[in-house]
């Protein structure tokens, strides 16, 4: 076997399903079959390195609610650099269906945090930000403040990212990218690496920022 290839996932209400997955999760629309082998609708879409087959049932079926007690496939979970970041932009594109833990949707298990996303159809899709190989990476703080304060002039972000970090955490200075980088030059601040993210948390604030680009891709109060 190469790869994953695709899941297939069936739906009662097609274009619900189908905004979510392209309005919400970006997929894009590879080829769009009515009418196939008794289905309303056959479905290829791409994105995010994988593809998805929607379709509805044959006619004349009405297909069960999805349910955690059946067998067989329960979710599918893609990695991601910030789990916060995609909350914050699933819910901008007002979307709020969450599988809510202690009533939170963003939580952790075994120092990763994980965010369950309930498609319309009911699919469950898990957003987790560290690799599950040993859990020597998680929450450890690897001359943190050292290694990015080495590559302090790179710490950058994006217009999103700036509004973002603003708005989050109700900032009313200029210069964002130059708070978060005093941010992380501060000798009380804590820096942890975490899969393909540095954290950089002081009090209640945490930054998280790519560790490949130095990207600082969202802020936000811990809860």
């Amino acid at each position: 076997m190469r790869q994953l290839h695709h899941v297939c996932i069936q739906t009662n209400d097609y274009q619900a399903s189908l905004d979510f997955y392209v309005s919400i999760l970006d997929f894009h629309v590879v080829k769009e079959s009515p009418q196939f082998h008794g289905r309303a609708y056959n479905t290829w879409l791409k994105g995010n390195g994988m593809m998805i087959e929607l379709q509805t049932g044959k006619k004349g079926e009405c297909l069960r609610p999805y349910h955690s007690q059946q067998s067989g496939l329960v979710h599918f979970c893609f990695m991601v650099n910030s789990v916060q970041a995609e909350y914050d932009h699933i819910v901008s594109r007002g979307y709020e269906q969450f599988a809510l833990k202690k009533g939170q949707p963003i939580y952790e298990v075994k120092g990763s945090k994980l965010l369950k996303v309930i498609a319309p159809e009911g699919t469950i899709i898990e957003l987790r930000e560290t690799e599950i190989e040993g859990e020597d990476d998680c929450d450890i703080q690897i001359e943190g403040q050292e290694r990015l304060i080495d590559h302090i002039d790179q710490i950058h972000s994006t217009p999103l990212g700036i509004e973002r970090i603003r708005s989050n955490l109700n900032l009313q200075e200029e210069d964002i990218v130059n708070w978060c980088k005093s941010l992380v030059k501060s000798e009380t601040s804590q820096i942890l690496k975490r899969g393909k993210n540095w954290y950089v948390r002081q009090g209640e604030i945490e930054l998280t920022i790519n560790a490949g680009n130095y990207n600082v891709i969202t802020g936000h109060i811990r809860k």
